[in-house]
């Protein structure tokens, strides 16, 4: 099981260093930070299991998410834990799904992420 300090840490910097900005309706400034999308009750669960079900399809396997109903959370989910995946492998299948959502850019509007989203789970 990943420490859920260095899952943040890890993904934070993955954020930061692929350049990525997270937009609502076009908008060309981020409206969270890397280290505030990487929390677990922000889009860290949402990033967390796109990334597993992207992995999933490839190999028939999962990471062993933990999320939890949280009212309080973003996205209404908050990542606990995960079990049977390296945090390396986590992050680097993150971010093909970001690569993936904006269309290789660096620009990841909310949008386009929910668009990707409905398309793994019609």
């Amino acid at each position: 099981m990943s420490d859920m300090e260095t899952v943040i840490d890890a993904v934070s910097d993955m954020l930061r260093t692929g350049g990525y900005v997270f937009t609502l309706e076009g908008a060309s400034q981020s409206f969270l930070t890397p280290r505030q999308i990487a929390a677990p009750d922000s889009l860290l669960p949402v990033l967390t299991r796109l990334a597993e079900e992207l992995w999933r399809r490839d190999t028939g396997n999962g990471f062993g998410l933990l999320i939890e109903p949280d009212p309080e959370a973003l996205a209404g989910h908050a990542l606990v834990a995960i079990h049977h995946a390296p945090l390396s492998l986590v992050v680097l299948t993150m971010d093909e799904v970001l690569r993936r959502v904006g269309d290789g850019g660096s620009e990841i509007p909310l949008e386009a992420l929910h668009q990707y989203a409905a398309a793994l789970y019609p």
